[in-house]
């Protein structure tokens, strides 16, 4: 084997695994942005009155394989999240929900937003319903996660009427309801 051969051998495998690595990161932003595209479909659907069907959840879990790309809806819009209200630091669904926990700010002020987020909420939580690990870690399993969605959902419920009704502990109580389940199921399945 040649000097230069022997010298660019390891430059070639460095090109070939950074090309491999943006292309998986290229796939991931695809899966992001239709996954939050399909979600907004469904959340569109239920301020109409209409739940996601288990047709669309089902045909949503088969397009989208990696829960992790799904749930980067609740991120930040800089880290190519969802984002709620105004734009910039701190427009994070999770980040907003667990504030909303410690503060509720004037109800008048954030009201569609409010509703907006309880949507998106509720839509997740059937969403991540069809992800329910098939092995018990920890001696917990489906039944555990699907309790979580199930508690997620009903704080979104909840979330979406006390911010129609402008009622601050409702808004607050929703809130936590929200983040422990989602609190909760990460400490046992992440």
């Amino acid at each position: 084997m040649s000097k230069i051969v022997r010298t660019l051998a390891p430059v070639g495998v460095l090109a070939l695994a950074m090309t491999t690595v943006v292309a998986a990161r290229a796939d991931d932003d695809d899966d992001i942005k239709n996954s939050q595209k399909k979600v907004l479909e469904m959340v569109k659907a239920l301020e109409g009155g209409k739940e996601p069907t288990a047709a669309q959840l089902a045909d949503f879990r088969k397009k989208f394989d990696d829960l992790d790309a799904v749930m980067t809806i609740y991120k930040p819009s800089s880290k190519k999240g969802l984002g709620s209200g105004k734009k910039g630091p701190g427009d994070g669904i999770e980040q907003k929900i667990n504030n909303l926990v410690k503060r509720v700010p004037s109800p008048a002020k954030m009201k569609d937003e409010l509703i907006r987020m309880g949507y998106i909420n509720a839509v997740m939580a059937d969403v991540a319903k069809q992800y329910a690990p098939t092995k018990p870690k920890g001696g917990k399993g489906k039944k555990e996660w699907e309790a979580y969605c199930a508690e997620q959902k009903q704080g979104s419920k909840e979330l979406i009427a006390a911010a129609k009704a402008g009622d601050v502990k409702k808004i607050k109580a929703a809130a936590k309801k929200i983040a422990d389940a989602c609190t909760s199921c990460h400490a046992d399945f992440k």
